[in-house]
């Protein structure tokens, strides 16, 4: 008798194991998502998102409105809602205010299964507008209902009321013609190997009545044309006998070192450091 009465108690225990295991897997096969709608009309974004639509259980409806003009919530305003299935049936609610700003929450019961299309009607001073959606479907029971096929928990939200507290636009992708040119201030400036910096060795003003011939950025010139004349100012002769003293003193100094150099009295440096300080004034004597 003890042994039956174990192998009964160990029966009772596999069935309520397994029992319990079945309705596991029933509950995973039936887990469903929302559903979500995003449409732009003529002067509204719809956002929208519902749970599966069942018959005879209330649903709450989170319907998201934009003003296109600024790309802000719709803040106040009536909203009419219509259903209309394939065989006439009709179900109405009126939100007088959004619950929220931009969000409106009608929670609807549905009494017959089958495709209905949803119509909106918004009436405000901010925004009016007419919006339609289509293919709103409403099952018979939860194991009609589509199951939850997509993990979304990896997805990062961005949520419209954290939209709407930032400047931001969105529309459509559409076929459009793309402007062939940009207009863009700049300059145009020539190669490095076609560069050249001309520096005066005096100060003075360029007069234009002394420079009718002056070419204009981008001309072409040929080597040892004029490019303009500089009329010196009232101590250039004082500048231009400094440079030539200058460049004779350099390079007396330079071809001394030079000398010293050949009888190897003198560094490579020093002659490096003499012969760089002679060409640079002699650069700027020429």
């Amino acid at each position: 008798m003890i042994i039956n009465s174990y192998k009964v108690l160990l029966v009772l225990v596999a069935v309520a194991i397994f029992g319990c295991s079945d309705k596991n897997v029933e509950n995973k096969e039936h887990t469903t998502s929302n559903i979500s709608v995003t449409q732009f009309n003529s002067l509204t974004e719809l956002f929208m998102e519902y749970p599966p639509l069942i018959t005879g259980t209330e649903a709450k409806f989170l319907i998201h409105l934009t003003d296109l003009k600024d790309f802000k919530a719709v803040t106040q305003g009536t909203l009419a809602i219509e259903f209309v299935n394939q065989s006439g049936n009709k179900i109405t609610v009126n939100e007088d205010r959004p619950a929220r700003a931009g969000i409106y929450t009608p929670v609807i019961k549905f009494a017959s299964p089958g495709n209905y299309t949803m119509t909106m009607t918004l009436s405000g001073a901010q925004v009016s507008d007419n919006i339609v959606v289509k293919d709103v479907v409403v099952y018979s029971s939860l194991s009609e209902a589509p199951k939850n096929e997509e993990d979304k928990s990896s997805l990062i939200s961005f949520l419209k009321e954290q939209q709407w507290k930032i400047d931001f636009a969105t529309e459509p992708a559409v076929k459009k013609v793309l402007q062939s040119s940009v207009p863009a201030t700049g300059e145009i400036i020539a190669k490095p190997e076609y560069y050249s910096k001309v520096v005066s060795p005096v100060a003075g003003i360029i007069l234009p009545k002394n420079n009718p011939n002056f070419p204009n950025p981008g001309s072409f010139v040929n080597k040892g044309t004029v490019l303009l004349n500089i009329s010196p100012s009232a101590d250039a002769n004082s500048n231009i006998q400094k440079i030539k003293s200058d460049y004779l003193l350099a390079k007396s100094e330079y071809e001394r070192v030079q000398n010293l150099f050949d009888r190897k009295a003198a560094s490579q440096k020093r002659l490096d450091e003499a012969k760089f300080d002679f060409e640079s004034k002699q650069a700027s004597y020429n």
